[in-house]
């Protein structure tokens, strides 16, 4: 019998609301339950997989219970779908409200949770009318329209790059920017990965230290500015995909003006999240939308293609292993899903070549090992073990050590999230299920969301306000191919709109969001001068011998102004907990043979056994001070 795929859809509708309320049930009971709770698992990440599990099991549940044929009933499925989109609405307050409750920098001074939820909802609506009134009216040249978009991109490009320009880190935030530069400036200094030289970040540092040392003079400074570039990069590239995605022009607007939102709120440079673990999936992500624009998977010239792809996820894991690796799965997603279309579509596409594209494309894996592993060849080093490449994912003081902040029962807005991504994979499986043909651009925004599934594991090892952005750029990816998605000729008019009507009124609250403080985020970033750390260069010349023995948080930065050497290269020292007791053991080995040593205020701060040891046979000849969070001390034997 043949059935109404506008039922089809309505139905699959239904069951994804009941799978995301029954993963959130479920994860209540868990939290409240500590007997559950220990039989699950007391990590996040554990509690995260039981989410996705329970909404994959509850929703292929739900929509085979939906099959039956009470449920083929007009009214009946007219009643199910009205429950829930009237139930969506009092949760999307909820998740809302609890958005001023999470952990580390509270979102309670943002201006929408300051006044009444009825007033800022009225002006949503208000500002949403007026938007719908003046995009269906507005007419326009082609010309005119596309150098208009072409302005309009390039401001939200530039303003990226702007917002997330620090260049005196120092300054803001002296442990994560030190942290990143520090495996620059060992790569720049020949230094090879080993136990105590790895970077928790990844191997970006290959990519990275070239481009400082040719245009920085391998100073720290120059360090923000390409940090600026990648994030115009990354956001160019989610620019690229929402254009081609997105055929709704006045969505296109709204998607990529709130791609600022995440960097408008920026009070310092968090450079772990922003660029570096979202680069390579807008990077993915805009090359799986060329491919799907300009590739005919059914030619033997799409090789070379697949060869860039291939490259794209080599540099990906060599970047950063977390979310390189991440990309890898999205693509075997995308590559697979866009297979099963072309078998559907009979392109002349053989289930062999997809399963020999895939063992092609996992070959990224080892060799971005034998890559980093050749570098460390090239610099006198040794062959690297793969507990050493794929360090610190499986170090259990970096997955569940003190970096862990737990999860916190009740509804919260990462649910929403995950609800979102599982949704948009669980179309296109209930599609290939059901042998549909369907738009290649369902497979797209699947391994967008499988991809966005993937980097919110960070925000769940550390579940911390702000890490949820992680996947921000993925979920206005997936939000704006929703909205497309809901049409009423395919989901209902009540469905529709309601979706639609909800996704516009996020859009805008982003948007208002940033707009309201946008002035803030430009005065946080004006005003900076690096003459005074020029001029504490040359006094540090004139009172110290070249290349003396210096460790610890800032010192990298310190003697790349001067071009000297630290001769103690380690993982940085906001991070030393991660690999024990190694690091301060070799430091103690090392100043057994130095008489002169320079150190800064915040390593002996932040490790209280390393400052007990240095001042027992030191002491402090003169102090160096950059501003009031940054000291450096000049400390002879005693």
């Amino acid at each position: 019998m043949q059935t109404n795929p506008v039922k089809q859809n309505i139905k699959s509708f239904i069951a994804v609301f009941a799978a995301g309320m029954m993963s959130i049930f479920v994860f209540n009971i868990v939290k409240l339950w500590a007997p559950l709770r220990e039989r699950v698992g007391g990590t996040n990440l554990a509690q995260y997989a039981l989410v996705c599990c329970v909404f994959m099991i509850t929703y292929l549940a739900a929509y085979a219970i939906l099959q039956c044929r009470i449920f083929d009933r007009e009214k009946v499925l007219n009643m199910l779908s009205g429950i829930c989109c009237v139930s969506v609405v009092p949760f999307m307050y909820i998740f809302w409200r609890f958005d001023t409750k999470v952990a580390y920098s509270s979102a309670d001074t943002f201006l929408w949770h300051m006044y009444p939820t009825v007033i800022v909802l009225g002006i949503l609506i208000a500002i949403a009318l007026l938007y719908g009134t003046i995009a269906t009216h507005l007419k326009m040249e082609e010309r005119k329209e596309k150098c208009c978009f072409g302005l309009y991109y390039a401001l939200i490009i530039a303003s990226s790059g702007f917002l997330n320009h620090f260049p005196e880190y120092l300054s803001v935030d002296y442990y994560h920017g030190s942290a990143v530069f520090n495996s620059i400036y060992n790569v720049m200094q020949g230094v090879p990965y080993g136990e105590i030289t790895n970077s928790v970040y990844g191997n970006y540092a290959i990519l990275l230290a070239l481009p400082l040392k040719l245009f920085g003079k391998g100073e720290y400074i120059a360090l923000s500015g390409i940090m600026s570039l990648l994030t115009m990069l990354c956001v160019g590239m989610c620019i690229y995909a929402i254009h081609n995605l997105i055929e709704r022009k006045d969505i296109r607007v709204l998607c990529t003006a709130a791609l600022l939102w995440n960097l408008v709120f920026l009070k310092r440079n968090y450079w772990q999240r922003y660029p570096m673990r979202v680069l390579w999936p807008t990077v993915l992500i805009a090359w799986m939308v060329f491919l799907n624009r300009h590739v005919n998977h059914a030619a033997s010239r799409r090789y070379k293609y697949y060869a860039g792809t291939w490259l794209i996820l080599v540099l990906s894991i060599v970047w950063n292993k977390e979310s390189g690796i991440v990309c890898l799965i999205g693509y075997l997603v995308y590559t697979v899903s866009r297979g099963i279309v072309g078998v559907y579509a009979k392109e002349n596409i053989r289930m062999r070549d997809i399963v020999c594209e895939c063992f092609v494309m996992i070959t990224s894996l080892p060799a971005a090992y034998m890559a980093v592993g050749l570098y460390n060849l090239a610099v006198s080093g040794t062959w690297i073990t793969w507990q050493v490449f794929l360090f610190p994912l499986f170090s259990k003081k970096y997955m569940i050590g003190s970096l862990e902040l737990s999860l916190w029962p009740g509804i919260w807005t990462w649910m929403a999230v995950v609800i979102l991504f599982l949704g948009m994979v669980v179309r296109l499986g209930i599609r290939i299920l059901r042998r549909e043909l369907y738009d290649s651009k369902t497979c797209i925004y699947a391994a967008v969301a499988v991809i966005g599934l993937g980097l919110m594991t960070y925000f769940m090892n550390r579940a911390a306000y702000g890490n949820l952005t992680i996947c921000y750029y993925e979920a206005i990816i997936c939000m704006g191919g929703l909205f497309e998605l809901m049409k009423q000729d395919d989901y209902g008019r009540m469905v529709s709109t309601t979706m639609r009507t909800l996704q516009a009124l996020v859009l805008i609250a982003l948007i208002i969001g940033e707009i309201l403080h946008f002035g803030d985020a430009l005065y946080t970033r004006t005003g900076y001068e690096n003459w005074e750390i020029l001029a504490l260069r040359d006094q540090i010349r004139e009172d110290v011998q070249e290349d003396t023995y210096a460790f610890g948080i800032d010192i990298p930065e310190l003697y790349s102004i001067l071009g000297w050497k630290t001769r103690s290269y380690t993982t940085d020292w906001a991070d030393a907990s991660i690999t024990g007791d190694a690091i301060p053991n070799k430091l103690y080995s090392d100043l057994e043979y130095e008489d002169t040593i320079i150190t800064s205020q915040k390593t002996l701060e932040r490790r209280k056994e390393v400052a007990e040891y240095v001042y027992d046979r030191y002491r402090i000849e003169k102090t160096y001070t950059l501003n009031e969070n940054v000291e450096f001390y000049l400390m002879k034997r005693k």
